[in-house]
């Protein structure tokens, strides 16, 4: 970089220019208010837009863009190579630097299918649930934004997982998945806390990881709660009501939820017991969630940067 004699950079000393040609008040005055602020030796985000409210106030036009406004990057620049050329104690720690919005890169898919006794109909036999279940997958899998697709069973539990999916452990997860599979592959399935579930998928959503669930969401309390089954479904509404507030608090957050339906052979689990058989057609419904960027990356659908599909079309 080339200096000015007495140290300050040739850019710093082209907008001194430009400002004393208009006059040297305002500027000193800004360059004031700069050293009040790092007297606590930090300069903030919140203290840069104490300087762009003065800058707009004293209407300095070397700061200004072709429209007549303020730019707050021409700004932002005198003000760094203002700090850079005094003696001071500022560090690259603590001055504020502007981000720059960035395209998010890869991320990991986390895909759990609630394995509980009311699901077993939708893997008997050949299914529209596997079928569509197991084409979804496979978008992830070579979706250009995958980094690795993990894939769980859950209920009261994650009684399994497989880490880093093959072709062939998709495959083996839901397209040849049996009813007895559901069963071996363990857990609690008699009870559904489904507001537990999506709280725990929810706690692995960041910029590196976004989870789905697939399931029928029929909500089971169990046979020791004390609570009746409407009751139970009115606290769990209120609780994933609850949950989702809160988790909005703290990151941003899409969710896209599909309904989806198959058919079905197994027992369905009504409000009263016992189970019944049934054979026909039934709901459930895949929950993705994940950051606004992951969620918009999903539903682009982009594959290998070669074509673009969507994935739910």
């Amino acid at each position: 970089m080339i200096y000015h004699k007495k140290g300050l950079p040739i850019l710093l000393c082209v907008l001194l220019l430009q400002i004393v040609a208009c006059g040297s008040n305002p500027i000193e005055h800004l360059n004031a208010r700069i050293e009040r602020l790092v007297r606590d030796k930090e300069f903030s985000e919140d203290d840069f837009k104490k300087i762009l409210k003065e800058a707009e106030k004293l209407d300095i036009p070397a700061f200004k863009n072709a429209e007549g406004n303020i730019d707050p990057d021409k700004l932002y620049q005198y003000v760094k190579k203002y700090l850079e050329s005094r003696s001071n104690d500022l560090t690259v720690n603590n001055l504020w630097t502007p981000s720059t919005p960035q395209k998010a890169g890869k991320f990991n898919v986390h895909a759990f299918i609630e394995n509980s006794a009311s699901m077993d109909g939708y893997v008997n036999g050949v299914t529209q649930f596997e079928s569509a279940v197991y084409n979804l997958l496979a978008d992830f899998k070579i979706a250009d934004f995958c980094d690795s697709l993990n894939l769980y069973y859950i209920n009261q539990t994650v009684p399994y997982k497989k880490l880093n999916a093959l072709p062939e452990d998709i495959e083996d997860f839901i397209q040849k998945l049996e009813p007895d599979v559901f069963r071996l592959r363990g857990g609690n399935r008699s009870v559904s806390d489904l507001k537990e579930v999506v709280e725990y998928l929810l706690k692995q959503v960041n910029e590196r990881n976004a989870t789905v669930l697939v399931s029928d969401f029929v909500f089971s309390p169990g046979p020791k709660s004390n609570s009746s089954p409407q009751d139970y479904l009115t606290n769990q509404s209120i609780g994933m009501r609850i949950l989702f507030s809160e988790q909005l608090k703290k990151q941003d957050l899409g969710v896209i939820v599909l309904h989806m339906e198959s058919n079905f052979k197994g027992y369905y689990y009504r409000v009263v017991p016992p189970p019944v058989l049934f054979e026909g057609t039934r709901p459930y419904y895949i929950w993705i969630m994940g950051t606004d960027e992951q969620i918009l990356r999903i539903l682009a659908g982009r594959h290998g940067g070669q074509h673009q599909r969507r994935l739910f079309a």
